[in-house]
This record gives structure tokens, sequence and C-alpha cells, in this order.
């Protein structure tokens, strides 16, 4: 059945009333003209005359006896325009009414209405157990124990030469009520529905009892669990306790709640605290090119090889210097990007003596043993270089064979390829990419000027030198996989999201309309960020952030900015420390680490493979939109956002809940 508007009805209508008004006097007169009789009244004969050559039938029948002779234009001209004119019309009368459509649209009145929580039925609600009563908590160190700022933790270290011993009667893991206000202090001046880092939680945990923590009572840790995944899905999604933004990347905190049933559904807007993810890639223009074997039973490609597509042959010889004067302002993640590409370049030329260092006796850059599409035989690790598989190395270690330390003669028992390698090149220094890219290491201050930002070589989609699809891994194939130096990091900010609940289907009713970033009418309108200075190292503890109110600028204890948003500070290391599975601060630990993406991924042994299996094997349509994207860094960095957003959202919901608010 066809569904018709009101513009539609409207239109039929007044098509309808036009051809009656051609139709009635056509059809009365000639009504009349078959009743009258031969012999009737002067009178009577002149109103049948006009009633006649008032119709339309002298037209049909060219009966007109009004000769066009020796008329004006003026009279003739009115004669053709007066049909024209009222056909116009006619189609006017029918075409308007088309335009016309029933709409519901928000009232110019706001309206308060009682909100209530409504669950998640997707795999994301069913798979979020109920909500925990055990605190936060958080425990500090790395290869030495630590005590957390605030905690009651006395740790008694004893030095023998070499050795340390370490002794405490009661490690106490508990956040300090002091530092819970303060990172929540600056809500007092944002709307209720903002959230802070304590709003966010674990979305699986495991309770873990230990003699040495917590007075050996019951404490809450972190869980992983894959619950579904929504890479693919374009658009605003709401799942349990978050906002998807998967159209710019981030995810926003709120705990669902949606009004009392409305005939007419409702709008309103709400301000939000969103974590968006950052990448900047490079292309580093060199390639990796293999064969498929005829059997692949040990995931080791034939005839690897690099090529030199510019990266080496192209190379800018100054040393490149990226903006560090104030990470908050401008974390210049694409001049880290740049900064890593050049390095892993410059080492993989000395490996392969491409070129030179500076020696005693020769200037960097002496000679140059490399022209664009010239090959250089390579071993990669064993299974890192697939056809179907995307992988993020945050060691920057892709290739096999490579010394150890400087003086070692390999890495690797395995690797047939004997390297030049004059100036001895080892895996320190290819490890070292990551630390100058992130502008800090395990061994600097947790500050807020160090930010968490996480670099990594990125192996890009493979494609088929000949031509054919990408998709099919045909034996005796030869393939090309691009390679990407990237930079991520991540930013806290409040945002304006604007909500329409229609129906009672629960929380599937609720959509997300737009999500913009928050205007502010003055510079002191802007929210205040608080980071903890601590005195520890970044590889013994992460820096708790939050909105702070005017009451804590000038401390010692922590650092304030007023800006729109605030880049998140940490470390973004390959160790599972500082942020351990049996902690219980999830805003403080868990952000950053999801930054790293597929390969090398922290804290979850084996995780990786699981990654690069979902991210790679299995959902090939991500694998087909990085291989038709062609080998560009920017594409390739919104991949990378694409997976960071998709991340933690498996792991952190929100507890956070707001019932009134005003709708239209």
């Amino acid at each position: 059945m066809v569904d018709l508007t009101v513009g539609h009805v409207s239109g039929i209508i007044a098509a309808g009333v036009y051809v009656l008004q051609f139709l009635i006097p056509t059809a009365t007169t000639l009504i009349l003209a078959g009743l009258v009789t031969d012999k009737n009244s002067l009178a009577t004969w002149t109103q049948i005359g006009r009633s006649l050559h008032a119709s339309h039938w002298p037209l049909l029948l060219r009966a007109d006896t009004a000769t066009a002779r020796e008329v004006s234009r003026a009279v003739r001209l009115e004669g053709i325009l007066r049909p024209l004119i009222l056909l116009i019309v006619g189609i006017a009368a029918v075409v308007t009414p088309l335009g016309l459509y029933d709409a519901v649209v928000p009232g110019t009145k706001m309206v308060p209405q009682p909100f209530q929580y409504q669950p998640d039925t997707s795999p994301f609600g069913s798979g979020t157990p109920p909500r925990s009563k055990l605190g936060f908590n958080r425990i500090c160190g790395a290869f030495e124990p630590r005590a957390c700022p605030g905690s009651k933790t006395v740790i008694k270290t004893t030095r023998n030469g070499t050795r340390a011993t370490f002794e405490w009667d009661l490690y106490d893991i508990d956040i300090p009520a002091n530092l819970t206000e303060m990172f929540q202090s600056g809500l007092e001046r944002m709307k209720p529905t903002v959230s802070s880092m304590f709003d966010i939680q674990w979305r699986s945990y495991s309770v873990t009892i230990d003699d040495t923590k917590n007075n050996g009572s019951a404490f809450l840790g972190g869980s992983y669990k894959q619950m579904d995944t929504l890479v693919l899905k374009d658009g605003y999604i709401v799942v349990e306790g978050l906002i998807v933004d998967n159209k710019n990347g981030g995810i926003g905190f709120r705990n669902h709640t949606t009004p009392s049933p409305l005939k007419y559904g409702g709008t309103w807007s709400e301000d939000l605290l969103f974590i968006e993810p950052f990448t900047q890639c490079v292309d580093t223009n060199i390639t990796v090119d293999f064969v498929i074997p005829d059997s692949n039973v040990n995931l080791t490609m034939q005839n690897v090889k690099i090529t030199d597509r510019g990266g080496f042959e192209k190379l800018n010889t100054t040393y490149p210097q990226y903006d560090r004067s104030d990470p908050q302002a401008n974390p210049d993640l694409y001049g880290r990007a740049y900064k890593a590409a050049y390095l892993h370049n410059a080492y993989t030329m000395l490996l392969l003596n491409v070129t030179n260092p500076r020696t005693p006796t020769m200037r960097p850059w002496s000679y140059l043993n490399s022209t664009e599409g010239k090959t250089f035989p390579i071993d990669v690790l064993t299974g890192e270089v697939q056809p179907t598989q995307l992988g993020t190395y945050s060691d920057w270690r892709l290739w096999d064979g490579v010394p150890y330390s400087p003086g070692e003669n390999a890495s690797s028992f395995l690797s047939d390829i004997d390297y030049p390698n004059p100036y001895n090149i080892s895996q320190e220094d290819f490890r070292s990419i990551r630390t100058i890219c992130q502008g800090a290491g395990s061994g600097d201050i947790a500050n807020i000027t160090n930010i968490g930002v996480a670099c990594g070589l990125f192996v890009g989609a493979a494609r088929r030198v000949d031509g054919g699809s990408s998709l099919v891994t045909e034996p005796r194939t030869e393939w090309t996989t691009p390679l990407y130096s990237c930079a991520s990091s991540a930013r806290a900010v409040v945002k304006t999201v604007n909500f329409r609940y229609n129906g009672t289907d629960g929380l599937n009713s609720l959509s997300v309309l737009d999500i913009r970033d928050k205007i502010y009418n003055q510079e002191s309108d802007k929210p205040l960020w608080g980071v903890e200075r601590l005195q520890l190292k970044l590889g013994e503890a992460a820096a708790m952030w939050g909105l702070v109110s005017d009451r804590y600028k000038g401390r010692d204890d922590v650092s304030v900015i007023q800006s729109e948003n605030l880049w998140l500070p940490g470390f973004v290391g390959s160790k599972r420390m500082p942020s351990t599975d049996y902690m219980n601060l999830p805003g403080e630990d868990r952000i950053l680490p999801c930054m790293q993406g597929g390969k090398n991924y922290p804290k979850m042994p084996n995780l990786h493979r699981r990654l690069s299996i979902r991210y790679g094997l299995t959902l090939l349509p991500t694998l087909s939109l990085e291989q038709e994207a062609g080998f560009e860094g920017r594409t390739t960095a919104t991949y990378k956002n694409a997976l960071q957003t998709n991340l933690p959202k498996k792991e952190i919901p929100l507890t956070f809940q707001w019932i009134f608010i005003t709708i239209q």
C-alpha cells in the first residue's frame, strides 16, 4: 500500500476540484440542451445563449460565432492568456500542497521531566555485571615497591651493595578521601551531567584477596572480556555507560537514563565528559614486499625484502625536532611521528649499510647506496608480516636477526639474513625510538607536562602487486605492505550532546542527534583541570587527573590549567607496571594503554594476537577499507583512532546517574 502524506492528499483534492470546475459547467450545459424545447420565450433563449457561450462547448465543437477579425491585439492577447493563467493556477493548486508533511517538532517551552535508568539489552549490557561496593585502589612502584601519595604505607628499605630488601607491615591501597574530593571538586562549576574520573569503573572486574595488601581484605581489579565490536559501525552509538562517537572518534561517559514515556517524545542536551583519541601517522616510504609460499604452515613468507619508495634515497639529512615547549597546548603528534619515522629509516639504512653516521673519519651521509625502487633482503619476525594482518609494534622491532645489543652477532638463530651492519646497530637503537617519540621514559617524573603518548611502527594492509583481489591469498603472488610511523594520545574534554527520546522501547529509543564542542563565552568560563604532582617516576605510578575548583590553584601537590581540554598524563610502555590487572582505578591507568593498539598490548598477555585476528584476519571489511584507501598516513591515523575508540568501551562503563532533567 502506498503511504500518502498530507501533501499528497491535498494535491489530489486540488486536482479533483480543478477537474470538476471544468466538467460541471460542460455537463450541466449538455443536460440543459437536452431538456430545452423548440418553443421558448425570448428571455429563456437569452439565458440559454448565455449558458452555452459561457461553457466550453463552443470551443470543443468549434462553433464559436465570434469573429477574430478587426479585433485589437489587447483583446486577442487577453483571450490567449486567460486559459493559460487558469491552467497555471490549476497546476499550482495541485503542486503546492505536495510539500506539506506531518512532523513532531520540539516545543519552545522547556518542561522538567523525571528520568529513570534504562538498561542496555545489547551484549554490552548483558556482559556488564552488577556494580560492586568495593572502592577504588592503586598500587605504586615497579621494580621496587613505593608508597602511593596519601597512603598509610611505610616501607623500610635495606641496601647491601647491589641488593635491596623491602619490608612493610601493611601496604595500603585505598585512595585517600582528600584526593577523591580534589579531583571531583571542579564538578561544582559544571552541569551535573559531567562525570569525573571516579565515575569511571571497570566494565568487567575481578575480586582479589591478598594478605600483603589491603590488610587481607577483598579488593577489586580489572578483567578484560570481549563484548562486541563497533569499529565498523558509523555514527553515534549508545551502549551501557557510554556514548560512542564513531564519526569523530571518542567515548562519552553517561549512565543512561530516559524520561518517562511521552506522547511525542522529547529532545534535550547534556554536557558530558569525553575521552578523544588523536593519532598522526607518517609514511616511512619504505615497504615490505613478499611472496606467498605454496604452503604457509609456519606463517613465513618468501622473498621478503625492503623496497625503497623514497624513504632511503630522499630522506632529509637534517635531524628533526618536535615542539616540546608546552605539550598541553601543542602535543605535536605529527612532529613526534615524523621524528620516529626518520630514526627508523636511518637505523635501517645503517643496518643495511645504505649510508653512514658521523665517524672520526667521515661526515654523516657521506655515501648513499640506494635509489628509489631498489630492494634489500630483510628478515621479519615470524608471522608478523601477513597478507591479512594489521599490527603496531611499540618497540619498533620488526626486523629479525638484529643483534640484541651492540657487539652481539644476532638475536635469532632462525634468521637467514646476514646484515652488513658495519656500525653495530642493535635492537636497543630501535627500542629507543619509542622513548624519543614519547618525549619521556619510565624514569621521568609523572607530572602534567609528561603526557601519555603511544608511538609505534604500524604495519598496514598488504596489497597484491598483480592487481588481483587483495582479499584472496593466492600462493606465488607478490604482495607489498606499507609501514607507517604513528603517534597517538588522548585528551579529556567536555562536549555538549543533543539527545532525542522517541517511543517506549527502552534504550533503543534513545538516539544522539549530534555531539559538538562546548561553547564558553569567555576564558574564565573554561574548566580547571588538575593533574597530580607526584614525586614518583612514570614507571612507578600514573598521576590522577580531573576537574578541580579554584581553591586548588597554587598548591604543591597538583598542577592546574584552565583550558577546554586536558591531554592525559601518563606513560605508555610495554611493561605491566605501573598499572596492574589488580588495580581499580581505570580512569587513571586504563585509557592510555588502549592507545597502543594491536601489537605489544600492555597488561594483557597474548592479547595482541587476539586483537590482530579480531581487526585483521576476521574483520575483512576493516582490512578491505585499509587496502582500498591506499598508502596514506592520514587514512591510517583515522583507522587507529577508530580502533582506539573501540578498545576502551569493552572495559569501562560509567556509574554516574542523573535522573531529572529539562527537555523540550
